[in-house]
């Protein structure tokens, strides 16, 4: 059997409510990157545009072995001009692929600009034509809705709405299609960071607290913003693209599993991915359990300030998490088994889920510990509001930790913020009780900020604008504590005002000026590698991380799909590919698109960033026993003069990703 070798790009204009239908040669798009460049690079030239012109077009989809039996392989990728970061950036959402295939598409952007906000629905057929409907709904309604719709708020409210529209576009008889709704909340409206999220549906209903989000990158402001477009429903009962062997079938790709790798495929796939499903060495599982297992004292808390702590003091703060926060979290759901899936079929049931709260580590790390909070209620009802009101809930925990810390400090007030009581942000003196008070300080900031109102319409622009505009507000006390605004907080600068939270590990692969930062393409294990070094084995991690971006895989499933993708695409899709050499010529293209958008890696601006670096250094020594000179000549380098030295390891580190990218 000879398979279709052409992907279906679908491409929504908002503008004229139209939706048209491309066929494009693998030559041209052989995944949702390679669509995404094509669109924004060749076609579109959003570099040319600010990130909020309707040119800067949501493209998203899914991978060419999407309809298989492949476990991870219906993830959903998005790509286009970020509007914090303003380069090109990638967000994905597991299992929405799914029900894109079903719609009969690959890949689709999303161009022109609604005049009211704009909600379409999206149904494919089994013979390949497509149904399309449109309802605009003004700004006032759609506020309305966000604040009360059928017993909900913010983004899950506007899935309600969209639900009660269209659903029974995607009913058959009695039975419903497989079908997902994308939403925005009432942060992509006012933000930057505003996230795309979505709920799974199963038989017609919402799985209530299984739900994923598109959040890094603000691809929810840009889908707001810039194309007034705040809900996509989309689905069908299209199943008929074609493979050479027929990987629909479990028992084939069982099959090509034992032929070619000597291994039974549902056991492989759980032995490579047992950290999602259950890691039996720490007794916990997922994101959550494992990293708060065995990160220790390098887990982060109080806005980074414990990369400044002792040891001692870095250990008592984790005896915290180990007796409560953590405890909490194995006995409610790892104990009760409480796991889920992202929406596709999966060993690795990832999802760890309490009542309506799904847990996992970055959210629960930057709206918990990092931002002062080590209980699991009280961490839920932050979180929960941080996902109401549509935020990408690392960038919110970025933004709130640092505003918590300058409200302990004194630069701003409690007042300013409309708060009652006072927020507690001393590592050295906390207590677990203090967790409520933060708790209701984040609730109150993620509404401030969402709607734009008081000082969240400066919080709003992101951290590196804000710190900046908040130390011209503020000038005069500045002065007086001598603390700015932007040494308390921290971010990867990208071009003149482009900014990314980091990812939420001590690691200075966290930190690498890359074309891409804030996400996993990087080396964020904890290691001694020299600078340049480092930034050579970043961009080698980078390219094989965009493996799982390209190809539509959920990278939970990194460590079977790195080895295998190529057979399968081979076997599956009679696709012959180097997908690391493609790979590493979708960051070289874009880094190029980057260039002529005129954005660059930026050197480190504030005092605290400079921090995790220099600190970092000495506490990895500790942890090597033979000697190592060139670790220790950093280590004596950032003690005599840490603004030089630190500007002389960032320009290391920057030669050594540029050699692994470019050449």
């Amino acid at each position: 059997m000879k398979t279709n070798q052409e992907g279906r790009a679908a491409y929504l204009n908002a503008s004229e409510r139209n939706l048209r239908i491309e066929k494009l040669p693998i030559e041209k798009a052989i995944g949702p990157i390679s669509f995404a460049l094509l669109c924004h690079r060749d076609r579109y030239k959003s570099f040319e545009v600010e990130p909020y012109d309707a040119r800067n077009v949501l493209c998203f989809g899914a991978g060419q072995l999407a309809g298989s039996k492949l476990y991870g392989f219906h993830r959903l990728i998005f790509a286009a001009r970020s509007p914090l970061w303003h380069g090109f950036f990638i967000s994905s959402m597991g299992g929405a692929g799914l029900p894109l295939y079903h719609a009969g598409i690959d890949y689709m952007a999303v161009e022109g600009r609604s005049e009211d906000y704009l909600i379409a629905a999206i149904k494919g057929a089994g013979d390949g034509s497509i149904e399309t409907r449109f309802n605009e709904i003004s700004e006032h309604d759609l506020k309305d809705i966000f604040h009360g719709y059928a017993g909900k708020r913010g983004g899950y409210a506007l899935q309600q709405y969209t639900y009660d529209k269209f659903n029974d576009l995607f009913l058959d008889g009695n039975k419903y299609m497989d079908f997902r709704i994308l939403t925005v909340g009432p942060a992509s409206l006012n933000t930057n960071f505003g996230a795309i999220g979505s709920t799974v549906i199963r038989n017609g209903k919402f799985r209530v607290g299984v739900d994923d989000w598109a959040g890094r990158g603000g691809f929810g402001s840009l889908m707001a913003q810039a194309h007034r477009t705040v809900a996509l429903a989309f689905g069908g009962t299209y199943a008929s693209k074609t493979f050479n062997e027929n990987i629909k079938d479990i028992k084939i790709v069982n099959k090509i599993f034992q032929e070619e790798f000597h291994e039974k495929y549902t056991e492989y796939v759980i032995r490579t991915g047992k950290k999602y499903r259950y890691d039996e060495h720490v007794k916990s599982s997922g994101t959550f359990g494992v990293n708060m297992s065995v990160l220790g004292e390098w887990l982060l808390s109080f806005n980074w300030e414990t990369v400044n702590l002792s040891d001692s003091e870095r250990k008592s703060l984790y005896a915290l998490v180990k007796s409560h926060y953590l405890k909490q979290f194995n006995e409610e759901i790892v104990e009760q088994k409480t796991f889920a899936t992202c929406g596709e079929p999966c060993p690795l049931t990832c999802k760890k889920i309490y009542h309506e709260h799904k847990k996992d580590y970055e959210p629960y790390e930057a709206l918990g510990p990092n931002s002062g909070i080590f209980d699991q209620r009280d961490a839920e009802k932050a979180v929960k509001e941080v996902e109401v009101m549509g935020f990408d809930a690392i960038e919110f925990g970025n933004v709130s930790s640092w505003i918590l810390e300058c409200i302990y400090k004194g630069l701003l007030r409690k007042e300013e913020l409309g708060l009652e009581a006072d927020v507690e942000f001393d590592p050295r003196n906390y207590k677990i009780e203090f967790s409520h008070g933060n708790a209701k300080a984040v609730i109150k900031l993620a509404e401030l900020v969402a709607y734009g109102e008081g000082i969240g319409a400066i919080l709003a622009m992101g951290v590196r604008v804000a710190a900046k505009e908040l130390d011209k507000q503020f000038a005069e006390r500045v002065k007086s504590f001598g603390n700015t605004f932007v040494d308390s907080t921290l971010y990867i600068p990208y071009g003149k005002i482009g900014c990314m939270s980091p990812i939420q590990y001590w690691v200075p692969g966290a930190f690498v000026p890359m074309p891409i930062q804030g996400k996993y393409l990087t080396n964020y294990t904890i290691n001694s590698l020299p600078p340049r070094e480092l930034g050579k084995s970043c961009a080698e991690r980078a390219i094989k991380e965009l493996y799982s971006e390209e190809m539509g895989v959920c990278r939970f499933h990194r460590g079977w799909t790195e080895k295998t993708v190529e057979t399968l695409l081979r076997r599956g899709r009679s696709i012959n590919l180097n997908l690391y050499e493609h790979c590493r010529g979708l960051m070289q293209k874009i880094v190029e698109y980057d260039r002529k958008a005129n954005q660059y890696p930026v050197f480190w601006e504030t005092k605290k960033t400079k921090d995790v670096i220099r600190t970092y250094l000495p506490e990895v020594r500790k942890k090597m026993p033979a000697e190592n000179g060139e670790l220790d000549r950093w280590i004596e380098k950032f003690n005599d003069d840490p603004e030089q030295t630190a500007k002389e390891y960032w320009e290391e580190t920057l030669k050594g990703y540029e050699e692994g990218i470019i050449g």
